[in-house]
């Protein structure tokens, strides 16, 4: 349904710890590692995207996103 997600985040560095260690069980992995952006998906695939945000306000703040996993 949809191509790729990205979400603005204030660390960078500190999402990614998070989200290595969220995506490892789902079989997903960091894909992408640069400066002003990383990219997770399953294989080589890049579906979401995380981006820093400057500032107090960060686009989507309150936006709900739910993964599916295989129990």
């Amino acid at each position: 349904m949809f191509d790729h997600l990205s979400v603005g985040v204030r660390n960078l560095s500190a999402a990614r710890t998070f989200y290595d260690a969220f995506f490892a069980p789902l079989g997903c992995a960091n894909t992408l590692a640069a400066e002003a952006e990383l990219a997770y998906g399953p294989g080589a695939d890049r579906s979401f995207y995380l981006y820093p945000v400057e500032g107090e306000r960060v686009a989507g703040l309150g936006t709900h996103i739910a993964f599916s996993a295989s129990l």
